[in-house]
Formats: C-alpha cells, structure tokens, sequence
C-alpha cells in the first residue's frame, strides 16, 4: 500500500472532466442558438404557408377574387365596416359573385 504522503500531490481526479464540460458547454452553446432560430425561422414559414394554403383556388376556377393580403385574406378589415355597404362596392366591381378570403378560408 502506498502512503497518505505519495497520494496527497495526486489532487482531485475529476478536474479535467470538469474542465472538459465546461469547454463542451462553450462549445455547444453556439450550436443550441443556431439551431433555436433555425426552428423559429421554419415555424414561421410553416405558419405562413398554412396560412395562404387556399388562396388562389378560386382564382383558378374562373371567379374574380379580391386580391388577399399576407396573411390576414382579402379583408383584413372586415369588422371595422359596414359590410352592407362593402358587399355593395364589391357587386359594382367585381358583379354578381366573387370570391374572398378569410384568413386561411376561401369564402
């Protein structure tokens, strides 16, 4: 058996482990960020794609649409007017039927 005094220079064993998880720790921290705003970056284009799935349908079927915004569909304003008074401007413009968007929907 060794002494107490040939193993007290030793020091504690795990030091270099601790050592090496910090520098795992630096070193990942970069990568957790890039691939956090990766999955922010496709939430948002799977969110807007989901959102305009259905606009042009009735484009393609021969109906006049009104043109849709981004996300909100082709009246963003909807509750904010009369829509008596809408419905009329738009059978003046576009006749006696025509499409609109609402949000993801095709009305």
């Amino acid at each position: 058996m060794r002494s107490k005094s040939s193993l007290s220079g030793w020091g504690p064993v795990t030091s270099g482990i601790e050592l090496d998880k910090e520098y795992l720790q630096l070193k990942m921290l970069p990568l957790l960020l890039e691939l956090f705003f990766l999955l922010i970056l496709l939430l948002g284009v799977g969110l807007t794609v989901y959102a305009r799935w259905n606009y042009g349908i009735l484009d393609g079927l021969g109906f006049p649409v009104m043109k849709p915004s981004f996300i909100l569909g082709s009246a963003p304003n909807l509750h904010t007017k009369v829509q008596h008074f809408e419905d009329m401007e738009r059978y003046r413009k576009y006749g006696p039927i025509w499409g609109v968007s609402s949000r993801n929907q095709t009305v």
